[in-house]
């Protein structure tokens, strides 16, 4: 080090800059951590073993789709936003154009999962796992939330504002961990303790709003218009499957699923 003073060695004074920036993010992933797993804790007093089997399979199985067909796509958004700090007008229009894309991809794929969770479940699993059909339904459905809410948190982290990022997912944790707790043993079903996850998820939307509008300037009419064709489509897509279609039930699962799916499309 004597002999070389540019070699590489510890150093921190830069740690508070790094820090103030990677520490939040860090947290905010914490905080997402803790909004995925809360509501596996309150599965063993509404259930036994299998329930807690059955919840856990049926999560997983509901937020594939939506989320491997959007998180990889989402992953590349904070560099993206990162060039734009200094263009608040570019920030608010790529924002607005993610926003649309994300309902698109989002709001389809789970609401149609969550119909035809019945035949899914059936079909992949058999008829022993029915009982988490009413988990992969709410849970597809939260799933179509947290993709259309992690849509937020790159604008927030871009602009220098890691901790509202960070803030929004622990509200969230704290939020469901409190509807939980108030509201579980009302429902005393697995399919109860999903469905308060998804409202709970709902109920977070107008704080990220807030959030972001308090860092970009972006209209709620702007947003309206982002994502209520992919909500109307999604509709009349629920209603075809649920009321206009006849139920096939001396079909086999998979050609009913099969069916189904189409006629969603």
């Amino acid at each position: 080090y004597v002999m070389h003073p540019y070699r590489p060695r510890f150093c921190f004074r830069k740690a508070s800059e790094v820090w103030s920036f990677s520490g939040w993010v860090l947290i905010e992933s914490l905080g997402s951590y803790l909004t995925m797993q809360v509501d596996r804790l309150f599965i063993p007093s509404v259930g036994s073993t299998s329930a807690l089997g059955h919840y856990h399979v049926g999560a997983d199985l509901a937020r594939m789709p939506t989320f491997e067909a959007f998180v990889p796509l989402n992953r590349a958004f904070l560099p993206a936003y990162a060039r734009l700090r200094g263009a608040p007008r570019e920030m608010t229009n790529n924002f607005v154009n993610v926003l649309s894309v994300a309902a698109i991809i989002c709001i389809p794929v789970s609401t149609g999962f969550a119909i035809v969770a019945d035949e899914a479940v059936r079909f992949i699993y058999g008829a022993k796992w029915s009982g988490m059909i009413p988990v992969v339904s709410w849970i597809s459905l939260n799933a179509g939330v947290l993709a259309l809410l992690s849509t937020f948190y790159p604008v927030l982290q871009a602009s220098g504002h890691a901790r509202l990022a960070s803030g929004i997912t622990f509200f969230h944790a704290m939020l469901l961990l409190a509807g939980l707790g108030l509201l579980h043993s009302r429902f005393n079903s697995i399919g109860g303790i999903a469905m308060i996850r998804t409202l709970v998820s709902l109920a977070v939307i107008p704080f990220a709003i807030y959030a972001l509008r308090r860092v970009i300037r972006v209209s709620m009419a702007q947003m309206l218009g982002a994502v209520w064709r992919p909500l109307l489509a999604a509709g009349v897509m629920g209603c075809v499957l649920l009321y206009a279609m006849p139920d096939f039930h001396a079909l086999a699962p998979g050609l009913k699923l099969l069916i189904r799916i189409a006629s969603g499309g």
